[in-house]
């Protein structure tokens, strides 16, 4: 089979996937700072575009259950959604890796894996899995991340950090059609975990404190996530 993947040698991409109220977006922001202030030329993407782009204005009504419960909503139709919003933001992907740039992502095709292979039965979730990555990597000809980086918490922590959250632009609940299901977001949890046993580039970062089980202060985390990405020479 022939690839669509472009050529991303000049640059490197880093991923940082985690279920919401992980504290993932807070390590988004921090590592830009850093590795800009460390002279790296960055590119950054945040996904879901919700208010940017067209996928992601239609994301956005699904997380406010405009189209039904999670078990109501075709899973290829939804994980469509999510990897269409990616595919408006595939020049700004490209032109930065092509431009030696270290790309950030918050949020990446992991995210379609894990949340929506759940809604299917075990037996056809090695399929859709596939689906995913030939759709995204090959039909949409978007860069394969070089790392993934799961922030991993227990569910029940990341929905009462949800829960402390300031409004956002998509929804007016505190949960969405997501955070307020937890049966679904321990299988979604179970997905990653297994998704960082599968794919060699993957690694998880586990953010609570075991002393306290509450989440790690932000910069011990940052602290962590820097010296994981010095062990894969991603960072200097």
């Amino acid at each position: 089979m022939i690839s669509n993947l472009p050529d991303k040698s000049k640059g490197k991409f880093i991923v940082l996937e985690g279920l919401d109220g992980s504290g993932k977006s807070t390590q988004y922001l921090r590592l830009c700072e850093y590795l800009s202030h460390v002279g790296h030329n960055l590119t950054r993407v945040d996904f879901p575009n919700y208010q940017g782009s067209f996928h992601g204005e239609l994301i956005g009504r699904y997380l406010r259950g405009e189209f039904g419960e999670i078990s109501q909503v075709n899973p290829y139709f939804s994980a469509w959604l999510y990897a269409g919003d990616r595919l408006e933001a595939k020049e700004k992907l490209v032109n930065g890796l092509e431009a030696g740039h270290t790309l950030v992502a918050n949020r990446y095709t992991g995210s379609n894996l894990a949340y929506h292979s759940v809604k299917l039965p075990p037996a056809q979730r090695p399929g859709f899995l596939q689906w995913i990555k030939a759709l995204e990597y090959e039909t949409n000809g978007l860069p394969k991340e070089d790392l993934v980086v799961y922030f991993h918490l227990p569910v029940t922590l990341a929905q009462q950090m949800v829960d402390r959250k300031a409004s956002r632009s998509y929804t007016t609940a505190q949960r969405d059609l997501h955070e307020r299901n937890t049966l679904f977001l321990e299988e979604v949890d179970a997905a990653y975990l297994e998704l960082c046993q599968t794919e060699l580039h993957w690694r998880v970062l586990e953010v609570v404190d075991p002393a306290s089980g509450e989440l790690c202060d932000p910069e011990i985390i940052h602290r962590q996530l820097l010296e994981l990405l010095r062990q894969e020479k991603l960072v200097e």
